[in-house]
């Protein structure tokens, strides 16, 4: 800080395909970043005492692709959003998921299903509940709209298209 340079390190290191992989990052505010990366699994990466921590979240539940989603509460508490393409047994899943963090446990929930979620974004409000834009696929494209009240998710439909090679959502 201050010093006007730049400087690069290598965050994640994957034996993975950089195919599909779409980090965000997000900054609390200390300015310290953290970030998720999806490719096959969901990773949360942050940086604390001058090196990267990496969890990984929902191990284990299967393939995990495209576009991830980070936002920080209030708090600083992290959420994430992702799109669950697979379970282990390689069956199509196709849901948007959510996990935040919740007295040092990650607690994972489905926001929507139906091939939902390949394309999203995330903010949290003053309260830290989440509120998602995401793409689902299945109904052609719809643009959708998400938001927690701390036990459930209330989704609704922000632009939608009659048209199937028109899509609104990504």
């Amino acid at each position: 800080p201050g010093s006007g340079k730049w400087f690069s390190m290598k965050v994640v290191d994957s034996t993975h395909s950089v195919e599909n992989v779409f980090p965000r990052v997000a900054v609390d505010k200390n300015g310290r970043p953290s970030l998720c990366v999806a490719f096959g699994t969901l990773l949360y990466v942050t940086l604390t005492s001058h090196r990267w921590v990496t969890q990984p979240i929902d191990p284990g539940s299967g393939t995990l692709s495209y576009h991830c989603s980070i936002a920080l509460g209030p708090d600083g508490a992290p959420h994430l959003g992702w799109y669950h393409e697979f379970l282990p047994g390689g069956k199509q899943y196709t849901h948007f998921r959510h996990a935040d963090l919740e007295d040092g446990v990650w607690v994972v929930r489905s926001v929507d299903g139906g091939i939902s979620g390949k394309w999203n974004s995330m903010v949290i409000d003053s309260k830290g509940f989440p509120h998602a834009s995401y793409s689902q696929w299945a109904s052609g494209g719809d643009l959708k709209y998400a938001e927690w009240d701390g036990t459930n998710w209330s989704i609704s439909t922000v632009d939608s298209s009659n048209n199937a090679s028109t899509y609104r959502g990504f």
